[in-house]
């Protein structure tokens, strides 16, 4: 095949100056990989669709699924349904193999999906920014090019194949025709100092192809292949080579990480030699915390305004304290804690920094996995994401998008955590160390206000001097009304903001408890106000309303608060009227009258930062 008198090499994509392309896409390796394993679990999605409707997946059907997650449930029963036998369906439907040189292995990717006949293949699989998909609601794949971003990763730079492989779905196939296997090799080339890549057919120009007398026996695997797509990528590199099915730092951890929450389950088998576990079953990092509840401290769900991205559901996991579970810690050290996921594709994310010192959480930052739903953000925005959904790009609606995070995480409910999980590493750290528990309570004695200062809790006791008993607020299980306080329209200045405040004479755990855990949402229209909540104190919700940076001085719009049960049943609903005015002339005095720190005490949390302001009323 090396041989010009044999076959002849076309340019990928039918174009010669195509490096950019396919190389443009990823800079990781195993996330380039995930576009591999994503195009495998639409192709099982297709097939299903042609198997149960009879026709080819079309977004203008209106019978079709118009979401992912409705497809698993209408052509495969349900996630809950799949994962019960997870490894059994994973090892019969899609497959990754690794075998060959340990530091380089050659890793194979099978699917059982709808396939390719030869005569298709040069239009699908070895082909760049066609519209094959890009009329189907219910598949990740766009762009059609994400596949080849695994290529750049094989091999050398002289010596980089690819094998592809593929059968039409014997389901789905047209009876009246043959169905045989088609094959291609794709490779680097390159013309002078530029690169590019190209794809082996006959010397007539048609893919190779050989009759299907007998499923093919793939090694190390109990099933045979007998439709769907082979791809094999020769001595492909990896950050971390050594086995792909187990460890922090393995493809199979990296591919957990990238999907959150696999709509299809993936088995993973290493050939390679290695002791231990070399079968792993990909089901994705959320799902198996999902598994896992015993490492879960708290689970809900808190709705944000986010600039122009607009009202998105924020997931939010509390996992245990170390201290107080076991299993916690490979999760604990992971750096990424945010993730912006799309039907559970993790398409950006922030890191344990951005928690810790940003959003001044830093005792909570290693035990808060965030997940923020970006399945339906407008097509506009579109910008926010790099062509590899490795990260964000970094443009207005980015920096605007972690803004409005860090306003979400100026909460409460998040500084009490962070609080109580001060406490938690405090004792921890100082459990088999006497001596210093002696250091901290004689200087506790000596300045009492050290206590609230270094957020200790009870284990440090105080001889002397006595705490003020404070009235302690007891509301009722469920919320007796949803009453706004204040006048309408209530005030929002475009240079700072304004809170909207409901009682309830609810208790204050209602929007956090376990049991008949109560959530408040409103209307997602507004193009003029973003909203978040601030929190819960003796019974009164409290919303942060910002102006959005469009709305102008003068500006009004109505936003609707509902107060939901734990069966999402609307109890309660008010209307609020929101007024944009400009911030007020401040008028000062030539000479000031007074020089104050704004806070008495100043708490700053270690390996963060806090400004420290003064007031006075000079002008």
């Amino acid at each position: 095949f090396f041989n010009p008198e044999n076959c002849d090499w076309k340019p990928y994509g039918g174009r010669d100056n195509n490096a950019g392309q396919v190389e443009g896409q990823m800079k990781s390796s195993s996330n380039a990989l995930v576009e591999k394993l994503t195009n495998s679990i639409d192709s099982l999605l297709m097939r299903r669709c042609y198997e149960i409707e009879g026709e080819a997946p079309d977004s203008k059907n209106a019978k079709l699924p118009k979401s992912l997650s409705e497809a698993i449930s209408k052509y495969f029963g349900g996630e809950e349904e799949i994962n019960k036998k997870r490894s059994d369906w994973a090892k019969r439907h899609l497959v990754v193999l690794a075998e060959g040189d340990k530091k380089k292995p050659t890793l194979t990717v099978i699917d059982r999906g709808e396939g390719q006949s030869p005569e298709r293949i040069q239009n699908t699989i070895v082909h760049l920014s066609g519209s094959i998909k890009r009329n189907i609601d219910f598949v990740f794949g766009k762009y059609h090019q994400g596949g080849s971003a695994a290529i750049r990763f094989c091999g050398s730079k002289r010596k980089c194949y690819q094998l592809v492989l593929s059968r039409r779905a014997e389901t789905i196939v047209n009876k009246s025709e043959a169905n045989n296997y088609g094959w291609t090799l794709v490779r680097r080339n390159y013309k002078g100092k530029n690169a590019f890549y190209e794809y082996c057919t006959d010397k007539n120009g048609d893919t190779f192809s050989f009759k299907f007398e007998k499923p093919l026996k793939i090694d190390g695997l109990d099933i045979e292949f007998t439709d769907g797509c082979l791809i094999r990528l020769y001595d492909y590199y990896l950050e971390n080579p050594s086995n792909i099915t187990y460890g922090r730092n393995s493809l199979a951890f990296d591919i957990d990480q990238k999907l959150q929450k696999s709509p299809l389950p993936m088995y993973l088998q290493d050939m390679r030699g290695w002791r231990g576990d070399t079968k792993y079953t990909i089901a994705g990092l959320l799902r198996r915390i999902e598994d896992n509840k015993d490492i879960v401290n708290d689970d809900l769900t808190l709705l944000a305004g986010l600039g122009e991205v607009g009202v998105r559901n924020i997931r939010c996991i509390r996992l245990k304290h170390i201290s107080d579970a076991n299993g916690v810690e490979s999760y604990k050290l992971q750096r990424e804690k945010i993730f912006y996921v799309e039907n559970g594709l993790a398409l950006g994310y922030e890191n344990e920094s951005f928690l810790r010192t940003d959003c001044q959480l830093p005792a909570l930052a290693p035990y808060l996995l965030c997940y923020i739903d970006m399945s339906d953000i407008p097509v506009e925005l579109a910008n926010l994401f790099h062509a590899g959904r490795e990260e964000f790009a970094h443009t207005d609606d980015y920096r605007t998008l972690k803004d409005r995070l860090k306003t979400f995480f100026e909460n409460e409910i998040f500084e009490k955590w962070d609080k109580e999980y001060q406490e938690k590493s405090l004792a921890s750290a100082n459990e088999d160390n006497k001596e210093l528990d002696k250091l901290i309570e004689k200087a506790i004695v000596d300045d009492p206000e050290l206590k609230e200062l270094l957020g200790i809790g009870e284990e440090i006791k105080i001889l002397k001097g006595k705490e003020e008993d404070k009235e302690k607020y007891v509301g009722e299980e469920h919320p007796k009304k949803f009453e706004y306080v204040g006048e309408q329209p209530k005030e929002v200045d475009k240079s700072s903001y304004a809170f909207a405040s409901f009682k309830t004479e609810a208790e204050d755990k209602l929007l956090t408890r376990k049991k008949n855990r109560y959530c408040i949402d409103w209307s997602r229209d507004s193009k003029l106000f973003d909203v978040v909540l601030r929190g819960m104190n003796k019974g009164v919700i409290s919303l942060r309303v910002d102006c959005k940076e469009n709305a102008k001085v003068g500006d009004e719009d109505k936003i609707t608060f509902t107060l939901l049960d734990s069966e999402k049943k609307n109890k309660f609903e008010q209307v609020v009227s929101f007024k944009a005015i400009e911030t007020p002339p401040y008028a000062g005095s030539y000479f000031p009258t007074y020089f104050a720190p704004q806070k008495e005490i100043l708490k700053i949390s270690p390996k963060t930062s806090k400004k420290f302001t003064f007031t006075t009323d000079v002008a």
